[in-house]
């Protein structure tokens, strides 16, 4: 389940709509959001820095996290471990809804899924890989 929060008036097509977003706290660090040191298991180090989440916890313990594309908001960390990112523009997911019968009008999911990259000195290909949070892919869905 994911907490969504109104944001704004906005419309579709003339019709007034409520427009909802990702709650601030899905991607905060444990500093500021305490709540969220239940989705850390291991992954202490990425609970301290804002922009991602771990999915470990709901695939099998996989070293996967999710955040907004280019780590929009992100730590700056994650933003400068990886050449090539942009955390600026529209990155937003949101829901438009009805207000009066609920009923949801237009929604966009944009989330990217993320990797981390350490070194294995068992693999010579991988023993000189950096620690970082590595963008595997970004999912747009409107």
């Amino acid at each position: 389940v994911v907490k969504m929060v109104y944001n704004q008036p906005s419309e579709m097509m003339g019709i007034p709509t409520l427009r909802f977003g990702f709650s601030p706290d899905l991607f905060g660090s444990v500093k500021e959001y305490p709540e969220n040191q239940c989705y850390c298991q291991d992954t202490w180090e990425y609970c301290q820095k804002g922009g991602v989440v771990s999915l470990a916890p709901c695939i099998g313990g996989a070293p996967v996290f999710a955040s907004r594309p280019h780590f929009m908001g992100a730590h700056k960390d994650f933003i400068d471990g990886v050449v090539g990112m942009t955390p600026h523009g529209d990155y937003s997911s949101y829901a438009d809804i009805e207000p009066h019968i609920g009923l949801p009008i237009k929604a966009t999911l944009r989330i990217q899924i993320n990797v981390e990259l350490e070194p294995y000195e068992s693999m010579p290909s991988f023993a000189s890989v950096p620690h970082v949070m590595f963008p595997l892919l970004w999912l747009e869905e409107a």
